[in-house]
């Protein structure tokens, strides 16, 4: 194990992987800005550094002479953690959860379409076209469509076309986002299903499923609730073998990665139940709880254990899905930071979790905003964790604007609580 990690980020996430290395007796290192906040009490010693963006040179230096052997870099929302693993690579210092050269791959989306035709996995994505006359070649036969950057990390937006009429014109405006750089073509599918399978590879090439997720409701474009196991396969007849074939088709991408950690596949499912990858990321997610409630595993030592070599431990080989858990991202859209107050119900951390990294008076973490904080809830079935959810939003008040309201709508609607709706739900109940 670990000596001594340093906790490359700063917000939430130090508070809770500090609480796993402290159970494990790892000396954890964190970073503290003039921002404030509960995270910087939660490591055993602390670098002073600025609250502005963090060079991946800059951590890395920071590593070395806080004399760490491993950089945690936090969750894996975080676009810095392919060039830190990368700077972290020369220091001769691990990057846990994070392969510069795995993260490389799953970052360009016409790479990762690559490896999921050579594992027979249907992909989103149509091609890589260099052309308008190999953009329609590519699109035949699978209107609608839409126009995205191959760099998953550009946000140069979604251009749209219904039919053959409207590919050019999307296509000039998708290379006019970016800058001349290359686009892929993907099927536009409406009103599908986000799935997700989380996954552990070892040392010795082992791929071990742990759980599949479901992140259907969005706002915008920002995953807001995450449920788990997915509620479209229980509720639906042919579920479980849906299921089989979420799991045989991220297997199989898993199986050509040559990493070690957690990575997980994402799916779009169609109203034909069709699955498509759109997806993978390595390291562990921001909204992870529900998938701890459910496995009863701590991700954050499972990550530990994998990045000094070992292999997958008896316990996750042979563990079982127990219950139903429902996690929520709590946003806002205040453009001040500063919490004047914070109300925050006393709930069992047998069926809770509510993770903050504020205080009264305090701002959001610089690594944070939008997020203020998550809140998760487990029991038996899903209709009891999502009352739970409901109640504790109720219960919680920052102070300042958030989406509590959208979220308890979205628990309180039939259609969500039935387990038939989709990606667009937040829209229809807003419109």
């Amino acid at each position: 194990m670990h000596k001594s990690v340093l906790i490359a980020s700063r917000g939430e996430a130090v508070i809770r992987v500090a609480r796993t290395a402290r159970r494990l007796g790892v000396e954890t290192v964190g970073l503290r800005c003039d921002a404030g906040g509960l995270y910087q009490e939660a490591c055993d010693r602390f670098v002073d550094v600025s609250s502005g963006e963090l060079a991946a040179e800059e951590l890395a230096a920071v590593a070395k002479a806080a004399e760490v052997d491993a950089v945690f870099p936090g969750y894996i929302t975080d676009s810095q953690h392919r060039a830190l693993a990368r700077a972290l690579e020369k220091e001769g210092i691990v990057a846990i959860g994070v392969d510069p050269d795995v993260a490389e791959t799953l970052s360009d989306r016409g790479a990762l379409a690559k490896l999921a035709d050579v594992a027979g996995i249907p992909s989103l994505v149509l091609g890589v076209p260099s052309s308008i006359d190999e953009a329609r070649e590519f699109a035949e036969g699978h209107y609608p469509v839409l126009f995205k950057s191959a760099d998953a990390r550009t946000g140069c937006g979604r251009f749209h076309a219904e039919d053959e009429g409207g590919l050019a014109a999307a296509y000039e405006r998708a290379l006019g986002g970016t800058r001349g750089g290359a686009v892929v073509l993907e099927r536009d599918l409406k009103r599908c299903r986000d799935l997700e399978v989380m996954m552990a590879i070892d040392g010795e090439g082992a791929v071990l499923p742990l759980v599949d997720i479901e992140t259907s409701v969005l706002q915008g474009s920002r995953g807001i609730l995450r449920e788990c196991p997915s509620p479209y396969l229980a509720f639906r007849g042919d579920g479980e073998a849906i299921r089989n074939m979420l799991y045989e088709y991220s297997r199989g991408l898993a199986s050509q990665l040559a990493m070690i950690g957690l990575v997980s596949a994402q799916f779009l499912v169609d109203v034909r139940g069709r699955l498509f990858l759109r997806g993978a990321r390595t390291g562990l997610p921001a909204l992870h709880a529900p998938m701890e409630f459910v496995t009863q595993l701590d991700l954050v030592e499972l990550m530990f254990q994998l990045s000094v070599g070992g292999s997958v431990p008896s316990e996750v080989r042979d563990l079982r899905v127990s219950g139903h858990s429902v996690g929520a991202q709590l946003l806002t859209t205040a453009e001040n930071r500063s919490v004047p107050k914070i109300v925050r119900p006393t709930v069992p951390q047998r069926t809770h979790r509510i993770e903050l990294s504020l205080a009264e008076g305090t701002e959001i973490a610089p690594d944070e905003y939008p997020r203020v904080g998550k809140l998760s809830t487990h029991a038996p079935v899903r209709h009891q964790a999502c009352q739970l959810l409901d109640r504790t939003l109720a219960w919680m008040d920052v102070g300042i604007e958030t989406n509590r309201e959208v979220l308890r709508r979205v628990l309180g609607f039939e259609a969500f609580r039935a387990g038939q709706y989709d990606c667009t739900l937040v829209d229809r109940i807003e419109a």
